[in-house]
């Protein structure tokens, strides 16, 4: 009786208690209730009436008091899941329907749909989103009508077309499946071409560089050296070689996507 209703309710939103956990709470307060009621509002004691229907009234505010806040808790809980699970349809059937413009766009496509088919398909998950997700949540509807909460129409309608709307998701993921193996398909012939471009882009540089004779100090007969072209020359390379590392980074991206090893890059270790 002594319990703060409102610190009580604060904890408890913030926690994850069962369903179980609500039920139980719910009862007991209603069981209260009935007992209350069930008392005598006045009593004789010797030559003394004591009239308790005051105190009655109060202890039976009470007691409904804890009910509208423990079911307003589980209605507003049982609201915020509905909420993310459609959330969750809407916001990725959007990302999955989007066409990758790059290899690492299209890296993060292929987890994101593994990622989805883990979470709703029970070939890739432990257990279905039904067994997960909406079998849950129509309990806790269910347990609200048994204290009498007045669930919406809308909000009964959007419960029992969650499973169509798990069908449709699938439907569509399996169309997202299919765009990015055609994206994957054309994208790997992109990668080879600009890898052999890359290749030959390193070789030459390597060239470029030993050309420049930078590597052996000059003989006595060829004077002084250039130390400021020198530094220039150095300064070139060692630009060119990061932008090239960052070329490499990319192109790894898309060489892990299909399984390709990355080559080694002598010729660019070598001038580095």
């Amino acid at each position: 009786w002594q319990v703060d209703k409102e610190q009580f309710i604060e904890r408890m939103s913030h926690s994850k208690h069962s369903l179980e956990s609500f039920d139980k709470h719910i009862t007991r307060y209603k069981e209260i209730e009935q007992d209350i009621l069930h008392e005598e509002s006045t009593y004789n004691v010797r030559f003394l009436t004591v009239h308790c229907h005051d105190l009655k009234q109060v202890l039976i505010e009470h007691c409904k008091e804890w009910q509208r806040k423990l079911t307003n808790l589980l209605k507003q809980k049982a609201d915020s899941e509905l909420d993310d699970i459609l959330n969750f349809f809407s916001t990725h059937t959007s990302l999955i329907s989007k066409k990758p413009k790059n290899l690492q766009a299209l890296g993060e496509c292929l987890k994101l749909n593994t990622t989805l088919y883990q979470q709703i398909d029970a070939n890739h998950a432990e257990a279905t989103m039904n067994e997960k997700r909406f079998e849950p949540l129509k309990k806790m509807f269910v347990t609200l009508e048994k204290f009498d909460v007045q669930i919406d129409d809308e909000q009964m309608r959007l419960l029992h077309n969650l499973p169509q709307k798990l069908e449709t998701f699938k439907v569509a993921l399996k169309t997202s499946d299919e765009m990015l193996t055609t994206c994957k398909s054309s994208m790997r012939q992109s990668l080879q071409s600009e890898l052999e471009r890359f290749s030959h882009h390193v070789e030459k540089l390597r060239n470029e560089f030993l050309e420049t004779g930078i590597k052996s100090a000059p003989m006595p007969s060829d004077g002084e050296p250039d130390v400021e072209w020198a530094f220039s020359v150095m300064k070139r390379f060692k630009k060119q070689l990061a932008e090239d590392k960052e070329t490499a980074t990319q192109i790894k991206i898309g060489l892990d996507i299909f399984g390709i090893e990355q080559p080694s890059y002598k010729d660019m270790n070598d001038t580095e």
